[in-house]
């Protein structure tokens, strides 16, 4: 299961690469949001519409070229995967 040190991570890629010009706290609070929906994500077996926005994003990022945005939206999937099918055995 991924760790809230991910989603920071991952904020601060969006913030670096998508032109948000976030504050340090605005960061640490969408960071917050998707580690919460990837929690309810991950209890609910299947990506909720904002975790689909946010891979949707990564994974265009990975078509043009990006690696770190390819690892991530791999991971967030890898991990809904795995949890989910670890709660049905």
């Amino acid at each position: 299961m991924l760790e809230f040190k991910d989603f920071y991570m991952i904020a601060e890629y969006a913030n670096d690469h998508w032109n948000c010009k976030s504050t340090p706290m605005e960061i640490a609070q969408g960071a917050y949001d998707w580690f919460t929906e990837y929690k309810m994500s991950v209890m609910a077996k299947e990506p909720t519409w904002n975790i689909k926005a946010l891979l949707n994003q990564l994974k265009d990022d990975a078509e043009n070229g990006s690696e770190s945005a390819k690892e991530f939206a791999t991971k967030i999937e890898n991990s809904i995967v795995t949890a989910a099918r670890a709660n049905t055995l």
